[in-house]
């Protein structure tokens, strides 16, 4: 594993700092405290975090946790920033190229919701989608040019915060993400259900 920097007592390293758009970005953090969750964000982008955590010990250290870089990320350096209360850390990685794209709509979300997804850049057939990458794989069908299109629901009981959806294709082999935010009840935003559909996850 690789260490990138750091700030005082507060360390962050990551397994690489260089990621394929729409990959993972595996991650261990520590000295930023217990009180306050870890939270993850691109290129200043406070108000669309990636992944919020909490953290353990009185060091407040994180291990194995997997940042989602998004698709929709374009090559080229980018900014990380791991923020819990008034500690913060930036880190800079290198975003890769690559043909496959996700685009989620809409962005923010109430659980229950349902969220309308393309890609592009896949094989052909059949592809499948997971919600955080976990549970069973929902099926959506691929067109000859590798583009799709499909609909599902956010399980109601989803925790608010970051999550993404994980699209794959196994011929090619081919995976990519693209997050999204389950708000609160008493929060702003979040789309309204727009029919039936399979619940991801």
């Amino acid at each position: 594993m690789m260490t990138l920097g750091a700030a005082r007592s507060v360390v962050v390293q990551v397994q690489s700092h260089v990621v394929p758009a729409g990959g993972m970005l595996t991650t261990y953090a520590h000295g930023f405290g217990s009180a306050e969750p870890l939270t993850v964000h691109l290129d200043g982008q406070a108000d669309h975090p990636l992944a919020v955590w909490p953290l353990t010990g009185t060091d407040g250290h994180l291990a194995d946790a997997r940042v989602p870089i998004p698709s929709s990320a374009p090559p080229g350096p980018h900014l990380l920033t791991f923020v819990a209360g008034d500690r913060d850390f930036d880190l800079l990685i290198e975003v890769l190229a690559t043909s496959a794209r996700a685009f989620v709509r809409p962005r923010r979300v109430r659980a229950g919701d349902d969220l309308d997804f393309e890609v592009s850049g896949f094989g052909t057939g059949t592809g499948h989608v997971k919600l955080d990458g976990e549970g069973d794989p929902l099926p959506f069908a691929l067109a000859d040019d590798g583009t799709g299109t499909g609909r599902v629901t956010v399980p109601p009981d989803t925790a608010p915060g970051p999550h993404h959806l994980r699209f794959l294709c196994a011929a090619p082999p081919t995976s990519t993400l693209e997050g999204f935010v389950v708000v609160g009840d008493d929060e702003p935003g979040g789309g309204e259900p727009s029919g039936e559909a399979p619940a991801a996850g």
